[in-house]
């Protein structure tokens, strides 16, 4: 359900986007009516999933800053209390990184609340903020999205050097192993584990479809296409060496099997070695399609993060920790292939 939406009869133009006519976020009511009904005994909504005691007290936490009604001078908690009340949302469907998510904003909440001495050590509450805002940007989600352009424009005066640093270590083409823990790819657990769960068999029914479409290939010249494996001079070798002795040279220079003297025995050494080989090949396959998804995935963030530069230059342009965004941008047009070159122009846009 998209909840950040337009206001009705025009209550937006006056004000903020997804409020009503009063100012109030939708998503608040939203909030206040799961509350009473979670706490009505005989309500006829109940969740779906039995809710532990930690969520329930991160929930009560939870209700507790939204009833705070203590003056805000900048609108700055307002905007991460809706952020709050996104991630309220998520309990009823993604208890554990809600719980952790709404736990760093209650944090962050205390810190811009509360006027105390900065601990040294302790990083300032824009820097935990901008690294909960990546990692909603991370996700591709336009409400997200939204809400992430929302507040940083509210927080970019008060942004320190070690905040805009996190987003600079996004941009930055040198950090790009480093950004594994923002995006990580749906269903890869689960493929993993499916892909080690192949038996033998299965394997070998493989093989013994690749040798046939392979057979037919040297035969007929037309049956390439059918081959499921890329060969190269490599595979060639690796197949050659799964063969072992059993593989003679051809008139064209390619290896065949010689299976007229082999026995039972020395047949199933070979079945054992061609499905390692193309095990290996289909595994050495599996890597070369996540590191194009992780590519493709890396380049939507990065054009999601680049709206958080081009809102503190606006914002901010007169400001001296502004400058340190010129080489990474520089660097990140100058690193773009041709599969990024929405990025790379979406930098020189900013430039310009």
């Amino acid at each position: 359900m998209y909840l950040f939406v337009q206001g009705v009869g025009g209550a937006v133009a006056r004000g903020m986007p997804g409020t009503d006519q009063d100012g109030e976020h939708l998503v608040r009511q939203l909030v206040d009516y799961a509350d009473g009904l979670l706490s009505v005994s005989d309500s006829c909504a109940t969740p779906v999933a039995d809710q532990s005691a930690e969520t329930c007290d991160v929930w009560r936490q939870l209700m507790g800053i939204l009833g705070d009604c203590s003056e805000d001078t900048d609108g700055t908690r307002r905007l991460i209390r809706l952020l709050m009340c996104h991630a309220g949302l998520q309990l009823f469907y993604d208890r554990s990184s809600s719980t952790d998510l709404l736990k760093e904003l209650f944090t962050i909440h205390s810190k811009v609340t509360e006027v105390k001495m900065v601990v040294k050590d302790e990083p300032h509450w824009t820097e935990v903020l901008t690294d909960v805002l990546l990692g909603f940007l991370a996700q591709p989600s336009q409400l997200w999205r939204t809400l992430c352009k929302q507040v940083y424009r509210h927080i970019t005066s008060h942004i320190t050097s070690d905040a805009l640093e996190l987003v600079i270590k996004v941009l930055d083409p040198r950090c790009k192993e480093e950004l594994h823990g923002y995006l990580q790819l749906v269903g890869d657990d689960e493929a993993a584990a499916q892909e080690e769960s192949t038996d033998e068999e299965e394997v070998a029914d493989s093989v013994a479809s690749g040798e046939e479409r392979c057979s037919s290939t040297s035969e007929d010249d037309d049956g390439e296409s059918d081959m499921e494996f890329e060969v190269d001079e490599e595979f060639r070798k690796e197949i050659k060496a799964a063969l072992g002795d059993a593989a003679l040279p051809s008139s064209e220079g390619e290896d065949i099997a010689a299976d007229d003297d082999l026995d039972d025995e020395a047949m199933s050494k070979i079945d054992g070695a061609l499905a390692r080989a193309f095990q290996a090949r289909k595994k050495s396959l599996s890597l070369k399609k996540e590191r194009k998804d992780f590519n493709h995935q890396l380049m939507d963030f990065r054009l999601r993060v680049l709206d958080l530069v081009e809102v503190y230059i606006r914002w901010q342009s007169k400001s001296i920790n502004s400058l340190d965004l010129i080489l990474p941008l520089f660097r990140l047009m100058m690193s773009c292939s041709n599969e990024s070159l929405p990025l790379a122009n979406r930098a020189a846009n900013i430039f310009s």
